[in-house]
């Protein structure tokens, strides 16, 4: 049972952060409006032009990464920076978003939980 969820976790997660990340290029789904708040914060990250084309490369390759199974541990931990700005993101400017950042940050950290034995030497305090 352990096995299959953590396959499926694997996999919704990888597949969520391949299709958000390739939209942010192809806009194939439509988003609702954004609140003026939401628009302003937004437009900042914008402005800058290298921020959110970045953060959609890593979640493609986050995402191909979990999808082919091959570098797991590695994405799982690059993918928690982007979970946190989510979650922080929806809680400041687009609550009724934070559903979906939530799913992303639970499978997240159930990925995480289940990779904890490679993590082992990294955490060590000595």
């Amino acid at each position: 049972m352990k096995t299959k969820l953590k396959l499926a976790a694997r996999l919704v997660l990888g597949a969520i952060l391949l299709v958000f990340g390739l939209n942010q290029f192809l806009q194939f789904i439509s988003q609702p409006p954004p609140s003026e708040q939401m628009m302003q914060a937004f437009g900042n990250l914008m402005a800058l032009g290298f921020i959110m084309p970045t953060v959609a490369i890593v979640q493609i390759t986050v995402g191909i990464a979990l999808l082919s199974n091959r570098f797991k541990s590695l994405a799982l931990v690059i993918l928690v920076p982007i979970t946190y700005s989510m979650i922080a993101f929806h809680l400041a400017f687009d609550v009724q978003g934070i559903v979906f950042a939530s799913v992303v940050a639970i499978l997240n950290i159930i990925l995480l939980f289940s990779e904890k034995d490679k993590f082992s030497a990294v955490l060590a305090s000595k």
